[in-house]
Order: structure tokens, then C-alpha cells, then sequence
């Protein structure tokens, strides 16, 4: 019996020699590791040309690669830009083109009041107050009807007619046939107008 107490603790002893054997060895092979590396390298001047070619073309690499972030960075700055700005402006021109789908019903609404002789007198209020209920509406989004009096200018008037007439200046205008309308500057219709020759 007490040889086989004896037998099981120099078993454990030589197991446990064994595992710091074991761990002394890692640990000193990763100091060596460390330490292989030497303070000073001595290279052949072939070894160093290839050294510096290599850490050359990797500054190379490196300042491409900086400069494409740099114009990427740019491209997508000038992109958000530019969709901004044309989100922007395709709304303006759906609000235009909605304006110019309605031009029509303002037409017929003053052609109708124009004729509206012998027409009961509450039903031809009724239409001025949506006529002007709509021209409101239009005008809250910008909408201005372009100055027909004084002189003929190509940028505004469509000049349709002329007439000699004594008295008026050749350019001067003389009626409005069809009422013209602007959004910010931007001519929505012009106005067809008749002239003095």
C-alpha cells in the first residue's frame, strides 16, 4: 500500500515537472520570438533598393487611394447638390404645368362672365366668386397676371392683331384677346394682345 502511495506521488510530481517543463519552453519561445528580431539590420544594397521600391509604391498606392476618396467624396457632394437642386425644381415645374392645365378654366370662367347678359344675378356672383376664389388659390403659389397696358414687349406679349388707329403710338396696346400669367418670373402664358400699327 505504500508503495502505491509512493508510485502516485512521483507520478504527480514528474506530471507536474513535466507541465511547467511544458510552459517554461512556450514562454521562452515567445520571448525568443521577440527577441530574435535584431536592433540593427545589416542589408545587401540590393535587398535595401528592393525595401525602398516596395515602401515606395506603397506611399504610391496609399495617395492614389487618398486621392480617389477625395473625388468620391466629391462626386457624391456635388450629387446630393444636384438632386437637391432638381428635386426642387421638377417640384417648380409640376406646380407650372399644373397652373397652365387650369389657365382653360379661368378662360372660360371670364368668357362666361362676359356673356352673362340676362343670366340670373346671383348665379353670375356665385361664378365671380370662384373665379376669384381660384385666382387667389393660384396666387398664394405665385402666380401674377402679367401688365398688358402701355407698349408692345416681345418678353411678356404675344401680339396677335393690328389696327391703324389715330391717336396711338405704332407698339401701343390696345386690347387683351387672352390674359397672360407669370410664376416667379417665369411666363406661365403670354398675352395675346392687339396693337396700334
Amino acid at each position: 500500500m505504500a508503495k502505491k502511495t509512493e508510485d502516485k506521488t512521483k507520478a504527480v510530481k514528474n506530471e507536474t515537472a513535466d507541465t511547467k517543463l511544458t510552459n517554461e519552453t512556450e514562454a521562452g519561445t515567445a520571448e525568443a520570438g521577440e527577441e530574435s528580431i535584431p536592433e540593427v539590420v545589416q542589408l545587401t544594397r540590393e535587398e535595401f533598393l528592393k525595401v525602398r521600391e516596395h515602401i515606395e509604391a506603397l506611399k504610391k498606392e496609399k495617395d492614389e487611394n487618398v486621392n480617389l476618396a477625395q473625388r468620391l467624396q466629391a462626386d457624391f457632394d456635388n450629387y446630393r447638390k444636384r438632386n437637391s437642386s432638381l428635386k426642387k425644381d421638377s417640384y417648380d415645374e409640376g406646380q407650372r404645368d399644373c397652373m397652365r392645365t387650369l389657365l382653360p378654366t379661368l378662360d372660360n370662367f371670364e368668357r362666361a362672365l362676359n356673356n352673362a347678359k340676362g343670366v340670373d344675378p346671383a348665379y353670375v356672383d356665385g361664378m365671380r366668386l370662384v373665379q376669384k376664389n381660384l385666382l387667389e388659390t393660384l396666387g398664394k403659389l405665385g402666380m401674377k397676371e402679367i401688365d398688358a397696358t402701355g407698349m408692345f414687349d416681345p418678353n411678356l406679349h404675344n401680339a396677335v392683331m393690328q389696327e391703324e388707329v389715330e391717336g396711338r403710338s405704332p407698339g401701343e396696346i390696345l386690347e387683351v384677346l387672352q390674359t397672360g400669367y407669370e410664376v416667379e418670373g417665369k411666363i406661365l402664358r403670354y398675352s395675346m394682345v392687339k396693337v396700334a400699327q
